[in-house]
């Protein structure tokens, strides 16, 4: 695989896309506020399948600490196959779901049900506005700079979260983080300018066998997804886990041979960086990913430096694990714009 690839130059185009994705954005806004008030909304369902079932996770935890609103992200097969689990009786429900190809065939069921059995409206993110998902929205937000030539989702998921970033900011009538979205593009090219080099050889070390991403709060569905490139894109050994629940018996697989990358919140730095301590005393490779380097002991260090608030940084985190992971693709001579048993759509029969 050459560097010319569709998935090598979907990944470096990222912050040129968040900047285009939020002038479109922009553009829609009173439509997307007049939405919003359309409500009340008592209850959030975020859905989406692989790659987008992780940005809900991520999502709902920024959506229910920034609404008050009582908020979860599930796959699209569980609201699907165990309404009962997650619907609430007379409790006015709203459906955001994400789809990059809006044909996923249970998240076009998954937002039938809800529209035909529970009544509730439908909000639709996707990168593929003349698809059967974007029809059956309330609210379509349509976001076709994202779209990927590649199988494996990196800014389409991206360019997704950016959108939920404003959405959340707008009906929360954040105006400071609407703003504050303006500076991810310039600094995830900062990103890419200065790491660069250092990710690609960590990716080129094949001795690296396993990896493990730590993440908490939003940032566990950003560990799953970079988990989830690594797997598709290098046919890697992979897991994401929660930072504090990695002690529990996963370290022990931490040691020679394993790479542990956590992404390390404003919120919880003290404790997320005693984890990555104790790993390193292990034997273990350690990476952080974080805002601000100081007192992080590790072996490497990707900070940004950013000036920015832990709402909205999500995607920041997840560059650089695309940089590393397309390198190792390199490295290991595989393909990820046709990666192993991989399709770009899943559909299924009835």
């Amino acid at each position: 695989m050459k560097s010319d690839s569709a998935t090598f130059q979907e990944i470096f185009s990222q912050p040129a896309i968040w900047n285009g994705t939020l002038k479109d954005l922009e553009s829609i806004s009173d439509k997307i506020l007049q939405f919003w008030k359309s409500g009340p909304f008592d209850n959030l369902l975020l859905t989406g399948c692989g790659s987008t079932y992780y940005l809900a996770q991520s999502a709902s935890a920024h959506i229910q600490e920034q609404l008050r609103i009582r908020t979860r992200g599930t796959p699209a097969s569980e609201l699907l196959l165990h309404p009962d689990i997650y619907y609430l009786p007379q409790s006015p429900s709203l459906l955001i779901a994400f789809s990059r190809s809006g044909e996923t065939t249970e998240t076009i069921r998954a937002v039938q049900q809800h529209k035909d059995l529970f009544k509730g409206k439908v909000a639709v993110v996707t990168n593929n506005p003349p698809s059967s998902l974007a029809a059956l929205g309330d609210l379509t937000i349509s976001l076709p700079l994202g779209r990927e030539d590649s199988v494996v989702q990196t800014r389409s998921f991206t360019s997704m979260h950016l959108a939920h970033s404003f959405l959340t900011a707008l009906w929360s009538g954040n105006a400071d983080i609407q703003r504050s979205l303006h500076e991810l593009g310039r600094v995830g090219q900062e990103m890419i300018n200065k790491y660069t080099s250092d990710l690609a050889i960590i990716g080129t070390a094949i001795s690296l066998d396993r990896f493990y991403f730590l993440g908490s709060g939003s940032l566990y569905g950003i560990a799953c997804e970079a988990s989830l490139k690594m797997k598709e894109m290098t046919l890697t050994h992979s897991e994401p886990f929660h930072f504090l629940e990695f002690r529990h018996g996963p370290m022990s697989m931490a040691g020679s041979g394993s790479a542990v990358i956590g992404f390390i919140s404003d919120k919880n730095r003290n404790n997320e960086a005693r984890v990555m301590v104790e790993m390193k005393e292990l034997g273990a490779l350690t990476i952080a990913v974080t805002e601000d380097p100081d007192g992080i002991i590790v072996d490497q260090i990707f900070h940004f430096s950013s000036g920015l608030s832990d709402q909205i940084r999500d995607i920041l985190y997840l560059l650089p694990m695309h940089i590393m992971t397309i390198y190792r693709a390199i490295e290991k001579g595989l393909d990820p714009d046709h990666p192993h048993n991989l399709k770009a759509v899943v559909k299924l029969e009835q």
